[in-house]
């Protein structure tokens, strides 16, 4: 069997593995299945709005922060060297996507609790006209 060095590994891309997972060793397979897992999760996290949705479908462009900097690394292209910083950017993508859910039910709440206020404005009107 070959002995594979650490530089195989850690340089091996999504692309580059999935080639070979389905003959390939447990631990391709392993590799193949976490790399393709961060992409998925990265997916998931893309706030919705059509420019967005579109440039992905087409693309597959991540924006990962590297070193401080913004970065654009073809998803495909992922390398276990690039699973710290792309750990972060999933970091900082859950933190918005709980943030604009949490903005989401505090709109929501606001407008079911005025809708409630008019209701219950309509209902004393009725009561006191004595329609209720």
């Amino acid at each position: 069997m070959e002995q594979l060095g650490r530089g195989y590994w850690t340089e091996m891309t999504l692309a580059e593995a999935s080639e070979g997972a389905e003959d390939g060793s447990g631990a391709q397979k392993a590799l193949f299945g976490f790399l393709n897992d961060l992409v998925n999760r990265y997916e998931k996290l893309l706030p919705y709005d059509p420019e967005t949705t579109e440039r992905w479908e087409t693309t597959a462009l991540m924006k990962i922060e590297r070193d401080g900097k913004a970065e654009t690394l073809y998803a495909y292209d992922v390398t276990l060297e690039d699973v710290p910083d792309v750990l972060r950017t999933l970091d900082v993508m859950e933190a918005a996507a709980r943030m604009r859910e949490a903005e989401e039910k505090r709109h929501k709440d606001e407008e079911c609790k005025e809708r409630n206020r008019i209701r219950a404005k309509e209902r004393r009107q009725r009561k006191k006209l004595g329609e209720w």
